[in-house]
């Protein structure tokens, strides 16, 4: 699992060997939620409007760099702990 962001309390995650379509998870306030990278629409779980909003609005500003974390973090080991990737924003 790696930290992508942490923002107004959303935290955003990618985990390796994770299954397609590629998605990251958030977290918020107790509640668990995956967005597509590509489409950034809930894959499952629960959010509240204002936060999820904020995630997709997150997740559309940096696809790019999130699907190209999507592609590299199968080959991470799980702990690898937190990414910093902001030259691919």
């Amino acid at each position: 699992m790696a930290t992508v962001e942490l923002f107004d309390t959303i935290k955003v995650e990618l985990f390796a060997n994770d299954h397609n379509p590629p998605y990251v998870h958030l977290k918020y306030a107790g509640f668990k939620c995956l967005l597509t990278i590509q489409t950034a629409q809930v894959y499952a779980g629960k959010m509240p409007s204002k936060p999820l909003r904020r995630a997709q609005d997150y997740v559309v500003a940096h696809r790019d760099g999130l699907t190209a974390l999507s592609n590299l973090t199968p080959s991470l080991p799980t702990n690898r702990g937190n990414l910093y990737w902001m030259w691919y924003c």
